[in-house]
């Protein structure tokens, strides 16, 4: 499975991360794998609800926005993207 990162996510991950997983995996486990100064940028622990989460980043599937824990798997393509802002 591979996460696709917008800026400014890129300049911290690069544009992809792959993840090999044998069977269907949590988002929350699988953001719990990126680089520290990915979820440093994120803002992201364990006990993080989907709406903080959300105030900092947004995980897509097929036009899905994806829950925390949304089982992911492994031939999955998560884009992951600032949330809009309103105006």
């Amino acid at each position: 499975m591979r996460f696709l990162f917008s800026d400014p996510f890129t300049k911290v991950a690069g544009k992809e991360l792959e993840f090999s997983i044998s069977g269907p995996v949590c988002l929350r486990t699988l953001i719990g794998r990126f680089p520290p100064d990915l979820i440093k940028m994120i803002h992201h622990d364990h006990s993080v609800s989907d709406v903080e989460l959300r105030a900092h980043v947004m995980f897509f599937s097929k036009a899905r926005l994806l829950k925390l824990d949304d089982m992911i798997d492994n031939d999955e393509t998560i884009k992951v993207l600032l949330p809009a802002t309103g105006g």
